[in-house]
């Protein structure tokens, strides 16, 4: 069983508690299921709207609480398990992709066609007006400049201003990052004994801040300028009800929200 949390910071006390959210119904709705490693829940940062994503169906939460549900009734094609079905956001557009090897705007929930050809598609992430494609080799599409292909080759890769983090998922437990993609030199996070190590889920950078957040089987870490500087686990919160951390998120406030396992 899943389920959606919110955490709270009380800068005032240095205090932090989780806090759990009731369960929606989902009769209208589509069903969450977490499938590693594409995100289940995605927030918009420049509307707070609250996406629920599967294969089959997506359900967005709006601010007032009022849902909108999109179905395999033409808006998003043909939806099917295991399309890996992706969305991002820019402060202007909407956008998803999935293994039809296609990128799409989703302006006013109707498609626009933006890219075709992303051969082996697997996951998307975005910071501002960029997005980051992982589609046989990672991919940045910004909306003024278009497309541009690198070497790089990673499953997963979050970019914030000058930082480019990734996880190879299934594949390591440590979280790398490039510091020249011109000649694709990269590190890994290794030496610092905040660092949890273990199996590892899911990194997202934090709205507000160039802090990169990275969940895994043992708790959440927090990295900055490629330093592992604190950690989040049940020893040392309150009301987190497992230290094993499928999936994170950030509202537009950036308070953190997380699926445990």
């Amino acid at each position: 069983l899943l389920s959606i949390l919110l955490l709270f910071f009380s800068f005032a006390s240095n205090a932090q508690t989780w806090k759990s959210v009731p369960r929606i119904d989902t009769t209208l709705t589509p069903i969450y299921r977490f499938k590693k490693p594409w995100n289940q829940f995605e927030f918009n940062p420049y509307t707070n709207n609250l996406w629920f994503i599967s294969d089959n169906g997506v359900s967005i939460m709006e601010t007032d609480g009022n849902f909108k549900v999109i179905q395999d009734n033409g808006e998003l094609g043909n939806l099917m398990t295991g399309i890996k079905l992706t969305f991002a956001f820019t402060p202007n557009r909407v956008y998803y992709a999935s293994w039809y090897e296609s990128l799409w705007a989703f302006d006013n929930y109707v498609s626009v066609p933006i890219l075709s050809g992303l051969v082996s598609y697997s996951d998307m992430s975005f910071n501002e007006d960029t997005l980051y494609i992982v589609a046989s080799g990672l991919k940045k599409y910004t909306e003024n400049g278009g497309l541009e292909t690198t070497n790089i080759y990673q499953s997963k890769v979050v970019a914030k201003d000058s930082f480019l983090y990734f996880h190879d998922v299934g594949s390591s437990n440590q979280v790398g990052y490039y510091y020249d993609t011109n000649v694709l030199d990269f590190s890994y996070i290794t030496s610092d004994p905040l660092y949890l190590w273990g199996p590892l889920n899911d990194i997202k950078f934090s709205n507000q801040t160039d802090t990169l957040f990275i969940a895994g089987e043992n708790g959440i870490s927090l990295a900055y300028n490629y330093f592992t500087v604190a950690n989040i686990t049940p020893s040392n919160t309150t009301n987190m009800p497992s230290s094993n951390v499928l999936e994170i998120d950030f509202g537009a406030n950036d308070t953190l929200w997380a699926v445990f396992g």
